[in-house]
């Protein structure tokens, strides 16, 4: 009842509402202690136990190693507080999702209408629908499936360009010049200067196989990544600042973390063997 009454939200994507009953919730619980066995999953436990341990003493190794002024000590708590705030905010975004999906999910049903459809709906064009009815055109779908993108300015009504150009667009705002990828180093072991393994590109892990000592490549991680992320031998995202998922999580599970590169899953392909600078936060293909 605890549980399901604080992680009510916690399968929910940014698409679907995927619901926790207790039903679920101990089948899960169950297969989990089927899959790696009782010592696995307490392993499992001792492992993250361990590495939260092991970032708190290293918190106070650093803190005795460098020197902080009067002006540091308030400045480095403010941004201890925004990384607590951001990881806050991002609980209250997904339950803010899970009820925002559960709404349309009803309004299909009442007014039966395909869920896909009604999902790609921008907002002006799903608030128009509930008031009136009006739905999207097919050709307009047929259009957006060619590629889309929407250019939002400020006091300007949000101009949506297609196909061709707005895969251009996306290019000049992703692309960076030569076959370098570099982004922030957001974890690593202590000592460990580089890292190498093969990739694995991964847009939408719901139904795709992960295997261990793979280097995860994704945009952006979310909540259903963390099955991969636990797997994973590495991270390396396109999107992220330090208080992003990946990177708190990263620090979490002891996994080195390259985040920010903008064009990592635009320049490797999966299989491409890679070295990590987790110094410089270079990553190049070898």
């Amino acid at each position: 009842k605890e549980y399901l009454k604080n992680n009510f939200w916690f399968k929910s994507d940014f698409y679907q509402v995927k619901k926790i009953t207790k039903e679920s919730l101990l089948k899960d619980a169950a297969k989990k202690i089927k899959d790696d066995g009782e010592a696995g999953v307490r392993e499992e436990l001792r492992k993250l136990e361990k590495n939260f341990l092991k970032i708190e003493s290293e918190k106070k190794i650093l803190q005795k190693e460098i020197s902080f002024n009067k002006e540091d000590r308030p400045q480095l708590e403010f941004a201890r507080k925004i990384m607590v705030w951001f990881d806050l905010r991002k609980v209250g975004m997904m339950k803010q999702f899970y009820y925002i999906l559960n709404i349309i999910q009803d309004a299909c049903q009442e007014l039966k209408v395909g869920y896909d459809e009604i999902a790609n709906y921008f907002t002006e064009e799903m608030l128009e629908f509930l008031k009136t009815g009006k739905r999207v055109s097919r050709e307009e779908f047929r259009r957006r499936e060619e590629g889309a993108m929407i250019l939002f300015q400020k006091n300007k009504k949000a101009q949506i360009f297609y196909g061709k150009a707005a895969k251009e667009m996306l290019a000049l705002a992703t692309d960076s010049e030569g076959d370098e990828i570099s982004g922030v180093v957001a974890s690593r072991k202590k000592g460990e200067k580089t890292i190498s393994g093969k990739v694995k590109v991964v847009k939408n892990p719901e139904g795709m196989d992960f295997q261990s000592g793979e280097i995860l490549v994704t945009s952006m991680t979310r909540i259903e990544f963390v099955p991969f992320m636990k797997k994973a031998k590495a991270i390396i995202t396109d999107e992220g600042g330090m208080a992003c998922h990946a990177a708190i999580a990263s620090r979490e599970l002891g996994i080195p973390a390259i985040i920010g590169t903008k064009t990592a899953t635009g320049k490797l392909k999966t299989g491409d063997l890679v070295e990590m600078d987790l110094e410089k936060g270079i990553i190049k293909i070898i």
